[in-house]
C-alpha cells in the first residue's frame, strides 16, 4: 500500500512539474503557472525521501511539525474543494436579460491584441449584448507595465470588430486590479446614470466568478455574474492562483 502511494505521488509530482515547465516556457512568467510545479516538487520530494522523513517525524518536535503539517494540509484540501464547488455553482448561473449595463473585466493583452482569456470574456459579453440591444457595455482595464496600450482600448476594438456598435461601449482605462475594475466602473456608471438606479452584469471567466462577485459587492455594485469559459488545459494554474488570491482577499481586503 505504501509503495503504491509513493508511486502515485511520484507520478503526480512529475506531471505537475512538466505542466509548469511547459506553461512557463510557452507563456510569460505567472504565479499560477509556477504553483502546480512547486506542489509537484514537494510531493515528489516527499515520496522519494518518505522513509527518511518518517524517521525524523516519529517523535519530539518532528512529530509536532508533522501533525501541524497535516492539519494545514487538511485545511487546504477542504477549503480548496469548497472554493471549487462554489465556483462551479456560481459560474452556472445565467443572468436575467435587459440589464442596463455589462461590465467586462480586463485580463491582459498580447501586444495590442486581447489575450485568449480576455477574448472569451468579450465573446460572452457580445453574446449578451446581441441578445439585449438596449444594454451598454463598460470595458474595464488599464495599461499594465508590459502592455503598450490600455486593455480597455484593445477590448473596445475587439467588440467593434465583432459588430458591437461603438456608441454602446464605454471605456474604463485606469484600473489595474479586479477591485479597481469594479470601483472605477461604478464611478463611471454613477456619473453616466446621474444618480438613477441601474442594473448590471459583470463578465469574467468561470474560475474568477466567486472572487469577482465578492469584490463587486465590496464596492457596492449590485451586479450578476455571467461566466465565460476557460481553456481546459489552463485550469490547474487558474484554480491554484485563484485559491491564493481568494484567501488574500478574505484575510486582507474583504473587511476593509
Amino acid at each position: 500500500m505504501k509503495t503504491a502511494l509513493r508511486v502515485i505521488l511520484i507520478i503526480t509530482g512529475i506531471f505537475s512539474l512538466i505542466y509548469s515547465i511547459e506553461m512557463l516556457a510557452v507563456l510569460s512568467f505567472n504565479l499560477g503557472y509556477l504553483l502546480p510545479g512547486l506542489f509537484g516538487a514537494l510531493i515528489f520530494i516527499a515520496a522519494v525521501f518518505w522513509d527518511k522523513i518518517s524517521s525524523v517525524t516519529n517523535a519530539g518536535i518532528g512529530k509536532k511539525l508533522k501533525i501541524a503539517f497535516f492539519i494545514c494540509l487538511a485545511f487546504v484540501i477542504l477549503s480548496f474543494t469548497i472554493m471549487c464547488v462554489a465556483v462551479r455553482v456560481i459560474s452556472n448561473r445565467i443572468p436575467a436579460d435587459e440589464k442596463d449595463v455589462v461590465i467586462v473585466l480586463g485580463a491582459g493583452l498580447r501586444g495590442e491584441q486581447v489575450s485568449s482569456t480576455l477574448a472569451l470574456r468579450l465573446d460572452k459579453a457580445a453574446e449578451y449584448l446581441r441578445r439585449n440591444p438596449d444594454t451598454i457595455v463598460v470595458v474595464s482595464g488599464g495599461r499594465g507595465d508590459d502592455e503598450p496600450i490600455p486593455e480597455a482600448l484593445a477590448m473596445e476594438r475587439y467588440l467593434t470588430a465583432g459588430g458591437i456598435e461603438p456608441n454602446r461601449i464605454y471605456k474604463e482605462d485606469k484600473s489595474l486590479t479586479t477591485l479597481q475594475n469594479f470601483k472605477y466602473s461604478k464611478v463611471l456608471l454613477d456619473g453616466l446614470f446621474a444618480g438613477r438606479p441601474y442594473s448590471a452584469v459583470f463578465v469574467s471567466n468561470d474560475f474568477h466568478m466567486l472572487r469577482a462577485g465578492l469584490m463587486a459587492a465590496k464596492t457596492g455594485l449590485d451586479a450578476e455574474g455571467f461566466a465565460a469559459p476557460s481553456q481546459f488545459y489552463m485550469l490547474p494554474s487558474y484554480y491554484s492562483r485563484e485559491y491564493l488570491a481568494l484567501l488574500y482577499f478574505l484575510v486582507f481586503e474583504a473587511a476593509f
